[in-house]
């Protein structure tokens, strides 16, 4: 599954609170499977599962 690294920032919402509370994660990265995110979080966090899997780099910038 793909991976986006070197997100700058990544705005996301928490199972918490509504889908108008803005959670951003610095640094971040992001995996998915079809049309469902798998895992979401800080790029040093991210778990060995997905240490060999495809990278598409952000360049940087905001994901929403």
């Amino acid at each position: 599954m793909p991976v986006l690294v070197n997100i700058g920032l990544l705005a996301c919402c928490r199972d918490e609170g509504s889908q108008d509370d803005i959670h951003p994660i610095h640094r971040a990265a992001l995996a998915w499977r079809g049309a469902h995110i798998t895992w979401a979080g800080p790029e040093s966090d991210l778990p060995q599962e997905y240490s060999n899997d495809e990278r598409i780099d952000a360049g940087g910038h905001l994901v929403v």
